[in-house]
């Protein structure tokens, strides 16, 4: 491959790195860790398996119309939205869920349907990164992008908010919004980048990829 093709790869990796991160920790550490930090706080086991079943019921639900949204809007707007979305509510959410481990009025709504449809947007990432490489190294550079953020992002979260517990009460609540954070800011730098011929973020399916009246570049 052509030096100048692999330092392309090499940038997109990076995006797609960040791209990844919200969708990670919060099916790791929002959906994953937190019946365990709920079984821990005195929810019942009964509890946890509701949540958990409102969960799939959720995301499984959604599947379809995240995936017509995601065609009509663009990967990318969907990618955007779901990381803005986590960054603006992830503390706030947790502030709730710490306050309340037990109610279920209050577990149900933000955990099994916030969290999985937040979960069910996100996972349009799978294509943004699809979208990123071109054919020759395709296959190789969403496997290492996809695995390696997976790795860092979702595969330490459960062990970052259980320390973090002991440094602040809410750090989970900080993780999940700073995962979205990471992700919308991602996404967005590489529009800015994108609109001024540095990178080359489609491959695909150039149109639609972020498509909004309020919100363009």
């Amino acid at each position: 491959m052509p030096r100048f093709a692999r330092n392309a790869s090499m940038g997109n990796f990076w995006i797609g790195l960040g791209a990844v991160a919200c969708f990670a920790t919060l099916q790791y550490a929002g959906l994953v860790w937190m019946n365990t930090f709920l079984a821990k706080r005195g929810m019942s086991a009964g509890g946890t398996m509701l949540t958990s079943l409102c969960t799939r019921a959720t995301s499984i639900a959604l599947a379809f119309p995240a995936a017509w949204i995601a065609d009509e809007k663009g990967v990318a707007w969907m990618v955007f939205t779901s990381g803005a979305a986590i960054a603006v509510l992830g503390l706030p959410s947790f502030m709730l869920l710490d306050a309340y481990p037990t109610s279920l009025a209050v577990v149900l709504p933000i955990v099994g349907v916030g969290y999985a449809a937040l979960a069910a947007a996100g996972s349009a990432v799978l294509l943004y990164i699809v979208e990123l490489f071109p054919t020759a190294v395709r296959g190789t550079a969403v496997g290492i992008t996809w695995n390696v953020s997976l790795t860092i992002f979702g595969g330490l979260a459960p062990m970052a908010c259980e320390a973090s517990r002991h440094i602040m009460r809410l750090g989970p609540g900080f993780i999940l919004s700073f995962s979205g954070l990471v992700t919308a800011a991602s996404i967005f730098l590489a529009q800015i980048m994108r609109r001024k011929g540095l990178v080359t973020l489609t491959h695909v399916r150039p149109k639609p990829y972020f498509s909004s009246k309020r919100l363009w570049i």
